[in-house]
């Protein structure tokens, strides 16, 4: 199986950020406008600044971040012989045994983790991190596998899978000074 992203990729997750915040954006302020008929443009002004704020705007820099993170990598997955290949067109490509993968940690916001509906766009994003026992590191953003954690835990159930579930916002340079790495 190989991954890459693609522009089908892309566009899905982006446009199904902007539908749903502006699906939950329209019912409110339907809501407001219902109550308030006289402030109808407050209304209006308040609640696409509030989407802006709260929910686009987040969502358009972790999809960027994703984008330049995962641009041009290219994963291939061999079940069947048990191998592993990430390449990365700034470093060399990195070929593995799926033994010797030592931890798979998965970044998720907690509506993603639990399969149900997502209210905002940073819950559509989520990335995991390859530790081989040697030392090097690789992550995979769920632009190149859009089902990220269906895909680790039916395709590497004999590997160690770190959750971490309580990322919201769950940005890579966010998680790498968190975690010091």
């Amino acid at each position: 199986m190989k991954f890459q992203i693609t522009k089908r990729a892309k566009w899905r997750i982006f446009f199904r950020q902007v539908c749903i915040s502006c699906t939950i954006c329209g019912v409110a302020i339907a809501v407001l406008v219902a109550m308030i008929p006289e402030l109808w443009w407050i209304c209006v002004i308040a609640m696409l600044i509030w989407m802006f704020l709260f929910d686009i705007g987040p969502g358009i820099y972790l999809y960027n971040e994703y984008i330049k993170h995962n641009k041009y990598d290219l994963l291939c997955v061999d079940i069947e012989n048990e191998t592993i290949r990430y390449q990365n067109i700034k470093e060399e490509a990195i070929s593995v045994n799926l033994s010797e993968i030592k931890k798979i940690s998965i970044y998720i916001p907690p509506n993603n983790f639990r399969n149900t509906i997502t209210l905002i766009s940073m819950e559509e994003f989520s990335f995991a991190r390859f530790e081989l026992k040697d030392g090097k590191t690789f992550l995979i953003t769920c632009l190149m596998i859009p089902k990220l954690k269906d895909f680790i835990i039916k395709n590497f159930p004999e590997t160690f899978i770190d959750f971490h579930k309580g990322w919201i916002f769950p940005s890579i340079r966010l998680v790498n000074r968190f975690y010091n790495k």
